[in-house]
């Protein structure tokens, strides 16, 4: 884990107070040094609401790869999903991506749990995903993504990280100036006190709950 951006973004979330707008496009860094700007997760379908526990994101391209990189404030950090392509987000924390490349209608949903547990979809279409004419199974693909996880508690804020370093061609994402794509970057906060609650929130203004929504995802854009 790059200790740069972990030192920056513990300092955002434990002095950030969190922003009510959500921009429709993010400026991704051209390297991990230069990243300087975070996303905050809300509840845009719930009267743009905040979160109980933080949460801050970031985009990077370093390389031939994409790094998406999460810090989440989290009072109850655990995850029973177990190896690759489990039902993550029903089992425990997790954060997601989802991506659209640039003039695409094909997409992509990673998702990676505090216990290194994942799951990797590609999606060939938002209209045959909401027909539900494809089985779950048959999403299933290797993004060859690596991944890494750890706690934390600095600052007076505590919980987990999450870091994916997806490389580019399995994700169809052609590196250059401008338009990446469109993407999504969200959080299941699963809580056990009193059973288990979850909170979800997202990086991008959704309409209704239910992160597969394209049209209301933010544009990345490389500097």
């Amino acid at each position: 884990m790059d200790k740069i951006i972990l030192g920056k973004s513990i300092s955002k979330l434990a002095g950030g107070k969190i922003p009510s707008d959500i921009p429709s496009s993010f400026e991704c860094a051209g390297s991990a040094v230069e990243v300087s700007d975070f996303l905050w997760l809300r509840r845009y379908w719930d009267n743009n609401s905040a979160p109980a526990e933080k949460c801050i994101a970031t985009v990077w391209v370093e390389g031939d790869s994409l790094n998406v990189f999460a810090l989440m404030e989290d009072s109850d950090v655990f995850s029973d999903a177990v190896g690759k392509n489990d039902k993550t987000w029903s089992k425990g924390d997790v954060m997601e991506l989802f991506f659209r490349p640039d003039g695409c209608r094909n997409y992509f949903e990673l998702h990676l749990a505090p216990n290194l547990a994942t799951l990797e979809l590609s999606i060939p279409d938002i209209e045959g995903f909401r027909s539900k004419k494809y089985a779950f199974e048959k999403l299933f693909f290797d993004s060859g993504m690596s991944c890494g996880t750890g706690l934390f508690d600095q600052d007076g804020v505590s919980g987990w990280w999450g870091l994916m370093k997806i490389p580019a061609g399995r994700i169809d994402l052609k590196i250059k100036k401008g338009t990446l794509g469109e993407f999504c970057i969200c959080r299941y906060n699963y809580t056990k006190k009193n059973g288990t609650a979850v909170e979800h929130s997202a990086s991008a203004p959704l309409t209704k709950f239910n992160f597969h929504l394209p049209e209301n995802w933010q544009t990345l854009v490389l500097k």
